[in-house]
């Protein structure tokens, strides 16, 4: 091999290992480029792309574009290249086509040979292949940076999202604050009159808004850590060490901005509000579903004192520390309603005539596993009726009473059976075809069916709760309004709802033997009661006086612990005793309340 051609494999293998050196195109073609000047002694080296356009040149100072007509017909001409394309200036232009991509052009003052032609044609065909594999790594790269964008941003706002500000939460929720500051603060924005935009001028309206409102929220000033939405018309705010004092003023400023915004759509200007609730804490294990229901529960409380203001979480809130279990409560809810985790259990109602006709009332509880204690009503009956699940649950019991009636093993079937329902699924159409096919299907004997009602839920929708009343009423179903007295329209509407029973408020059954206010509180009950020809129930019947002193004033029923001890339904059902009343229980010591 002559010593030309030695060179020249040399310093063609070292531009080959200099091609596909780097995944980075400019890069790549930075450190490979000059190589050829150096190395094959080229005038210029210029990587075109389809177009043609001008890629990368070298030197820096050399500008072809004045040959790209040339350049163009040349490729796309049918000859084969590589060609001597141009001679310009007495230079000489070859061109090699780089596959699916454009074009090498190299410009000499000697032409080359023939063989050299050929090998650096072997180099323009992987230099195509690195340069396809640069463009997939970039378009991956972007992919990936859309993506991170993406789930790190809300796309309609372009403020952070709510993925992002939980890992950013997550990571503050781990590291102390400076000691001058103390804390980390989260504040929860939430939109007063939101829905009224939505509601009046449609979503498209209501977006705009969110769009110009996240924009003026991002420049507001607070010194934030981390802005972001984190849903709906709620942004999440997070201060890196701080005061309680400092994010106050954060959140009082960031209520003053979306205070002092006017959004105009289509000639009309609409004024919206805000409330804040914030949640501090100081890095040392904080779990981040914690802070962050803290912060919401405390927003929700400023919503429900008059809105447009700041409430500050704290553990000594009485008020505050309910919504927050309340909260607790309905995460765990939803997966219980789920799987059917409830049990129902139930309390006899024993006549205090001579009236052998039993009565019982279904009770639920939460109970996720048999061997779990079973958890009372009042825990968690409190947050499904704030978050809208006692529909849910309702049916759940609904369905469940029906289909134990059914069962030909139980003596259930001629006892009556009081079954509680909520003003939420009073007042739903829905539940109401519900529990109308639900009797349908399963045909109780006339009379054995009794539903129970709060006053509370008839004073919130009495129209609707009548409704419901006259449907069921007639497929043979009875009606009880409990608690009745502890309302103080009670009697203004009683004539209004064709019910059966009143269910006297146990407030004033339980202290009857040595209240005479309440005595004569229970003998107004009964006695209105009975002119509208309706039969008394009375709560909380603890002990044998009060049960002596309820028959002298003609109550028809009473029921409480000392009557009977709530237990699981069926057990109840196979003892055999619900079918003729109850016989005599003595009462649970200390026991002085109704357990629902």
């Amino acid at each position: 091999m002559s010593h030309n051609r030695l060179y020249e494999f040399e310093v063609l293998h070292e531009i080959a290992m200099a091609i596909g050196v780097s995944l980075d195109r400019d890069g790549m073609l930075g450190h490979c480029l000059p190589l050829f000047l150096r190395r094959l002694r080229c005038t210029s080296v210029t990587v075109l792309a389809d177009g043609p356009r001008i890629v990368m040149s070298a030197p820096r100072s050399v500008d072809i574009r004045s040959l790209l007509p040339q350049l163009d017909e040349a490729l796309s001409s049918d000859d084969p290249l590589p060609v001597p394309a141009l001679l310009r200036n007495d230079r000489h232009y070859y061109l090699w086509r780089l596959e699916g991509f454009g074009a090498l052009v190299l410009g000499r003052a000697r032409p080359f040979s023939q063989d050299l032609v050929q090998e650096i044609a072997q180099l323009a065909k992987r230099l195509a292949v690195a340069l396809h594999a640069c463009e997939e790594h970039a378009r991956l790269n972007d992919l990936v940076r859309e993506t991170t964008w993406q789930a790190h941003h809300d796309d309609l706002t372009g403020l952070h999202g709510r993925r992002f500000f939980l890992e950013r939460l997550d990571t503050l929720g781990s590291t102390a604050p400076d000691a001058e500051k103390g804390f980390h603060a989260l504040i929860y924005l939430d939109l007063d009159q939101f829905k009224i935009v939505n509601d009046t001028a449609g979503h498209m309206a209501g977006d705009q808004l969110l769009q110009e409102l996240g924009a003026r929220l991002r420049s507001a000033g607070c010194e934030a850590d981390t802005i972001a939405r984190l849903g709906g018309d709620e942004f999440g705010i997070l201060l890196a060490g701080t005061t309680e004092d400092g994010a106050r003023g954060a959140a009082d400023a960031l209520i003053r901005v979306v205070r002092t915004y006017r959004f105009e759509w289509q000639e009309r200007q609409f004024r919206i509000g805000a409330s804040a609730g914030i949640a501090l804490f100081d890095g040392s294990e904080n779990d981040v579903r914690d802070i962050l229901a803290a912060a919401d529960t405390a927003c929700y409380m400023a919503k429900e004192r008059g809105g447009g203001r700041v409430q500050t979480y704290t553990t000594h809130d009485g008020e505050l520390s309910r919504r927050h279990d309340e909260m607790h409560w309905a995460a765990h809810l939803s997966g219980v309603i789920e799987r059917g985790g409830f049990a129902l259990y139930a309390q006899r109602i024993q006549s205090l005539e001579d009236d052998p006709a039993g009565r019982i009332e279904v009770l639920v509880r939460m109970q996720d596993r048999p061997d779990e204690e079973p958890v009372l009503p009042g825990q968690f009956i409190p947050a499904a009726e704030r978050f809208g699940l006692m529909g849910a649950i309702d049916r759940w019991v609904v369905t469940r009473t029906l289909a134990l009636r059914d069962e030909p093993e139980r003596s259930g079937h001629r006892v009556a059976w009081n079954i509680n329902l909520s003003g939420a699924s009073l007042s739903d159409p829905g539940f109401l075809r519900f529990v109308t096919g639900k009797i349908r299907d399963h045909v109780p004997e006339p009379g054995t069916i009794c539903f129970e009602i709060t006053e509370t839920a008839v004073v919130d929708n009495l129209e609707a709760v009548s409704a419901f009343i006259h449907e069921l009423r007639g497929l043979g179903c009875e009606f009880a309004l409990d608690d009745f007295g502890s309302g103080l329209s009670s009697f203004a509407y009683l004539q209004q709802l064709p019910v059966d029973y009143l269910k006297i408020d146990g407030r004033f059954v339980r202290d009857i033997a040595s209240s005479p206010s309440d005595r004569a509180i229970v003998e107004s009950i009964h006695h209105i009661g009975g002119t509208l020809g309706l039969r008394t129930i009375a709560e909380y019947v603890e002990d044998t006086t009060a049960m002596e002193i309820l028959r002298e004033v003609g109550i028809e029923f009473g029921q409480g612990f000392h009557i009977h001890q709530p237990e699981p339904l069926e057990h109840l059902l196979s003892s055999g005793e619900d079918d003729t009343g109850a016989p005599d229980i003595a009462p649970m010591p200390g026991a002085v309340h109704r357990v629902q």
